[in-house]
C-alpha cells in the first residue's frame, strides 16, 4: 500500500438501453476506482505531487475525480458516425471532462491568509 500510485481521473459513459453489460457494472466499477482513490489519498496523506507538477495552480491535495455518465437512449455500441446522437454525446462527454477538472482544481487550490 505505500507505493500505491492513485487511480486518475476517470470518466465511464454507459448506456441506459445497453442490453449486453448490465448498467449495474459500470455503477460497481465507479465506486471501486472511487474507493481506491480515496485510500490512495489516505496513504499519501492528501497530496498528489504528479498532479502537483504538472497544473501548479492546483493544490494536488484534493482525491481525483471518477464519474459515471449515463447516455440515455444508449446502447452497448455508441454510434461514431456523425448524427444528432453522436453530437449530443460528444458534447456531454467534453462538459463533464471540464467540468470534473474545474470542480477538481478548485478544490484542491489553498488559500491563505
Amino acid at each position: 500500500p505505500g507505493s500505491m500510485s492513485p487511480p486518475p481521473p476517470s470518466l465511464v459513459v454507459h448506456g441506459d438501453l445497453d442490453s449486453i453489460v448490465p448498467i449495474e457494472s459500470s455503477q460497481h466499477y465507479v465506486e471501486l476506482i472511487r474507493a481506491l482513490q480515496r485510500a490512495s489519498q489516505e496513504v499519501h496523506g492528501g497530496t498528489n505531487a504528479a498532479h502537483r507538477q504538472a497544473h501548479p495552480a492546483c493544490g494536488g491535495g484534493v482525491i481525483a475525480r471518477t464519474d459515471l455518465l449515463v447516455v440515455p437512449g444508449g446502447r452497448h455500441s455508441f454510434s461514431w458516425l456523425l448524427s444528432s446522437t453522436t453530437l449530443a454525446v460528444h458534447d456531454a462527454v467534453a462538459e463533464r471532462v471540464h467540468r470534473m477538472h474545474d470542480e477538481h482544481c478548485a478544490a484542491s487550490v489553498v488559500t491563505s491568509d
